[in-house]
């Protein structure tokens, strides 16, 4: 499952000199995100609607409406889910969460089929192996930074970060050639990502037990991954499903109430009748 490699092992295992060992994970691998959700919504049956914007979601009897940007009912459900990143500031209902945007630019470099590394190597960033005569490395991290277009400065700084990871390689790659993407990470202050019932209000006494905080019926949030999205997500859905089913929990009960989006609000409360310094 894992072993720890010295500079020379690691290099050959990155088909690349490395400045130091690391450890290696014989058994992990990479993902595309796209064929990834596509498979999964393959796999569970799900119909998924794009193209379709959600201007504002409000409560009506005992479901939850979806309305578009000129006012009309997209859909309702009884149980909604919010998990579109940092898309959920937009809405009332969870402005409670303290979701931040952090940019983060990916650099997409020309590379040749089975060119090495044929493994992601990771160093305070990482690179991945060719796909479709691409390579990804990366990737800046911003916070509060909503611009959209790619930047020549933080493609410098993916390739400085590239060299970190792989001396030298940055000097084998057609730099100009290159494309990137850039996308936008829902980050929580304490770097937990926030799973669960969002809180119907932030006046709370202090002293409320975080299992009997008020939460808004049928609404639920999956935000707050950071760059751990692909790492965190599955675990999470799992989490929530097994609430919702009323199921074991996958996880211990104490990293479910860290993760638990009612925690800022019962830190807010805390911390609003503490008393004053001397």
């Amino acid at each position: 499952y894992l072993r720890f490699v010295d500079s020379s092992d690691a290099a050959a295992l990155a088909g690349w000199p490395v400045a130091a060992g690391g450890w290696w994970f014989p058994g992990s691998g990479w993902v595309q995100p796209p064929s990834l959700c596509s498979a999964n919504l393959a796999a569970a049956g799900i119909a998924a609607r794009f193209n379709t914007p959600v201007e504002r979601i409000a409560r009506i009897g005992t479901v939850w409406q979806l309305f578009d940007t000129a006012g009309a009912v997209v859909d309702q459900t009884e149980t909604l889910i919010l998990a579109n990143g940092t898309g959920i500031r937009h809405f009332e209902a969870a402005r409670s969460l303290p979701v931040r945007s952090a940019r983060g630019q990916v650099s997409h470099l020309p590379a040749a089929a089975d060119s090495v590394p044929r493994v992601v190597v990771c160093r305070l960033g990482y690179v991945s192996p060719a796909i479709d005569g691409v390579r990804c490395a990366g990737a800046s991290f911003v916070a509060d930074d909503e611009a959209p277009e790619l930047r020549a400065e933080e493609h410098a700084d993916n390739l400085a970060k590239l060299d970190f990871i792989l001396p030298g390689f940055s000097a084998t790659v057609d730099a100009a050639a290159g494309d990137g993407r850039v996308g936008f990470r829902p980050v929580s202050p304490d770097r937990l990502p926030m799973v669960g019932g969002v809180v119907a209000s932030l006046a709370l006494p202090p002293e409320t037990p975080l299992a009997d905080i008020p939460r808004q019926p049928g609404l639920y949030a999956v935000s707050g991954f950071g760059a751990r999205g692909l790492v965190w997500s599955t675990i999470a859905a799992e989490t929530l499903a097994s609430r919702l089913d009323g199921d074991p929990h996958p996880i211990e009960r104490d990293l479910a109430d860290a993760i638990d989006p009612a925690r800022f609000a019962l830190r807010r409360a805390r911390r609003s009748c503490a008393p004053e310094a001397d």
